[in-house]
């Protein structure tokens, strides 16, 4: 890594549907803050191309209808409703989302609220999103 210029990193992977195994190395910036598995790093759109691929397998199984609003889908996922400030995102579907055709929400400045409320797990960083931002169009 230091060969590199690469400050730190994390990996998990599974083996034969196993437990995922996680594990993190160096630091997550210059002020020596160590690297955890837990740690949040920014991957910017390497994100997107993966989390498409693994929708676009479900599609293909039939578990994910690409047409249906994503809202209920995050609300079966986490076992109950979210109340989102913008009424536009009732009609934002998985496609969409797939697309970038949502509108996304608008960051503060240059940060999103995933580093703006580390503490967070996913389903309240989801709820604080739906009740503190916007779609940034229609």
């Amino acid at each position: 890594m230091r060969e590199h210029g690469i400050l730190g990193m994390t990996a998990a992977f599974c083996i034969d549907g196993n437990e995922p195994v996680q594990r993190g190395w160096g630091y997550a910036n210059e002020d020596g803050v160590r690297i955890s598995a837990e740690s949040r790093l920014r991957i910017a759109s390497v994100s997107k191309s993966i989390t498409a691929v693994a929708v676009l397998r479900l599609a293909e199984k039939g578990l994910v209808d690409l047409d249906s609003p994503m809202l209920p889908l995050i609300e079966q996922r986490f076992g109950r409703s979210f109340k989102p400030s913008d009424s536009r995102v009732a009609v934002v579907t998985v496609r969409h989302l797939l697309q970038h055709l949502s509108g996304g929400w608008s960051n503060r400045g240059d940060c999103p609220a995933m580093f703006i409320y580390p503490e967070l797990d996913h389903e309240h960083l989801i709820e604080k999103v739906f009740e503190e931002y916007t779609l940034e169009s229609d």
